[in-house]
């Protein structure tokens, strides 16, 4: 018995009842909609982490080695021991670093800052910053910084006009030091670009009256960003007496921990919405057959047997299903392109510390949304055309 042509013949909307005509449309129309909430509300805490990661990534290093250096040995055998895994390429680079707050001053206005003392050779270049230079370093008598590009509007700091104060905290006095900026950087997090300031070592020093041989600690760059576990763990076992051996991800803890947390909210409400959508198609699968009570009598008279009724029944729900799931993926997938090429949302810097909103679209997570929407739509389909199977066929031949 040809049980696709009758499947065909049961569902078409034409042959319809008013009534069931609205019931489909409503259930495909709540499955596209909580199909379409999923998909983008999951491609946009993927891009919050994906955003938030690289800033983070381009920004700081992959581990962060912070000694008690007021022991010169031990800073000795740490620089020995990571110029010996350079050698055999497990690290790309290290380099010392300098932290120091202070005040900036600049055209009324006062700001925090953070203060970061880089390697000379890595300041004209901080390669992984998107830097744009106004000028050339070499020609000025003051000393220079690269200044985060949101700390340039509060600071009302310009090409034209680069220069401001910095208030600096001294063990005996606090007194105001003449600076200028020669560049800005965007690391694409608000937190920094409105905070810190970049400045070479010798300077920083001469400027913060620092000790030559004082530093803040080792920054450590990977290939891989993911093998800083490994390589944080292997310094911890050798070097015990170290105060701090951090991770990107140790910097950041509970940022990341905020992220999965909202990533796994985000798909559990979801969810919870797609099957209170999908539980629609066992009312539209009970009215379609008490609609069609005869028909199904005939064929159950024919000697259909009541299994292959079921499995009629449940390819009519998946059907419905699965035209809500696809209209549901070809409407997200349009509002995920077009939000992304046309970055038409703005964020509160502040809050968010990005400037719009991100967007990670994956072709593995579409897939895996359709799938979970289509194995639900499945499910409460069988539901339905169980509890029809044990109803009276026989009833709709008298």
């Amino acid at each position: 018995m040809n049980t696709s042509f009758i499947l065909r013949r049961m569902h078409r909307f034409s042959t319809l009842p008013p009534s069931l005509k609205v019931m489909r449309v409503i259930t495909i129309v709540g499955i596209a909609l909580a199909v379409t909430t999923l998909l983008i509300s999951m491609t946009i805490a993927r891009g919050f982490e994906h955003a938030y990661m690289r800033s983070l990534l381009d920004f700081n290093a992959h581990v962060i080695v912070l000694p008690s250096f007021h022991s010169t040995e031990v800073q000795k055998d740490i620089v020995q021991k990571l110029s010996h895994l350079k050698e055999k390429g497990e690290i790309l680079s290290f380099t010392h670093f300098l932290y120091r707050e202070a005040l900036a001053v600049s055209h009324g206005t006062i700001k925090g800052v953070v203060v970061k003392g880089v390697d000379p050779d890595q300041f004209t270049s901080l390669k992984t910053l998107n830097v744009h230079f106004w000028q050339d370093d070499h020609k000025k008598n003051k000393p220079v910084v690269v200044i985060g590009k949101a700390l340039t509007k509060m600071l009302e700091v310009t090409p034209q006009d680069p220069g401001l104060r910095l208030l600096l905290p001294t063990k005996e006095t606090n007194r105001f030091e003449e600076i200028e900026a020669i560049g800005t950087f965007s690391s694409g997090m608000y937190d920094y670009d409105s905070q810190f300031l970049f400045m070479s070592i010798p300077e920083m020093k001469s400027l913060f009256e620092i000790q030559n041989d004082e530093m803040t600690g080792i920054e450590i760059s990977l290939a891989d960003p993911n093998q800083a576990f490994s390589l944080a763990e292997k310094l911890r076992v050798e070097f015990q007496d170290i105060d701090e051996i951090l991770t990107w991800k140790d910097l950041n803890r509970d940022l990341f921990a905020a992220l999965t947390l909202e990533k796994w909210m985000f798909g559990m409400i979801m969810g919870v919405i797609v099957i209170v959508a999908a539980l629609n198609i066992m009312t539209v699968l009970i009215l379609l057959i008490l609609f069609r009570k005869k028909e199904v009598a005939i064929l159950y008279a024919l000697g259909m047997p009541r299994k292959k009724l079921v499995g009629m029944i449940t390819r009519s729900g998946v059907w419905t299903g699965m035209i809500g799931v696809i209209i549901g993926l070809a409407v997200s997938g349009l509002i995920i392109w077009v939000l992304k090429s046309y970055p038409l949302i703005a964020l509160e810097e502040e809050i968010y510390f990005l400037r719009h909103l991100p967007l990670d679209f994956s072709p593995v997570l579409c897939g895996f949304i359709g799938t979970f929407c289509l194995g639900i739509c499945a499910v409460t389909s069988r539901l339905a055309a169980a509890r029809l199977s044990s109803y009276p066929l026989g009833d709709g031949l008298r």
